[in-house]
């Protein structure tokens, strides 16, 4: 046991304390997300996956790929001030709240971002798939867009100087 000097605890013969450092930091340029995970600590890597897309996209680290796991993720997704590109696995669906768009991109910040391989459902507002607006630019790739419904249009709006790239989605 080690003593203390700390003169609040004198003479007090404490343990020493054991605790093990978990890896915090992602892959430069990947980071994973997965629906499943457990709770708890999650830095983006592949060991320890973020469990919402919203989480990878707040954490404020530029990603060159966020790889999405199956599953239901059940978010709206507002990409604006950063460049994503989201590749998902099969049978990976991005459950929006039906409040508004499931995806909105918005500005120059996130153009060129991509997502492939992602079924967007349940989506509202004026856009209720995507929205893409303010001079924005998204691509998408075998990608499904299902189940929403809009005031302009229920599947993807695209306007305001902004462009739309879609390549084998239904």
């Amino acid at each position: 046991p080690f003593v203390t000097s700390d003169p609040d605890y004198a003479g007090w013969a404490l343990d020493p304390l054991h605790f093990t450092v978990e890896d915090t930091t992602s892959i430069a340029g990947e980071m994973f997300v997965d629906a499943s995970a457990g709770p708890g600590f999650g830095n983006g890597s592949e060991a320890h996956p973020y469990r919402t897309l919203a989480e990878a996209l707040s954490c404020g680290v530029t990603a060159d790929r966020i790889f999405v796991a199956a599953g239901l993720y059940a978010e709206d997704l507002l990409l604006e001030h950063t460049q994503v590109h989201i590749v998902a696995a099969p049978g990976a669906i991005l459950q929006g709240s039906g409040q508004r768009p499931v995806i909105e991109v918005r500005g120059s910040g996130a153009s060129g971002s991509t997502i492939s391989g992602l079924t967007i459902t349940g989506g509202f507002g004026e856009a209720g798939g995507i929205m893409v607006t303010n001079g924005s630019g998204l691509s998408l790739e075998g990608c499904t867009i299902t189940g929403n419904s809009g005031g302009t249009t229920g599947g993807m709006l695209v306007r305001n100087g902004s462009t739309a790239s879609l390549v084998g989605c239904t």
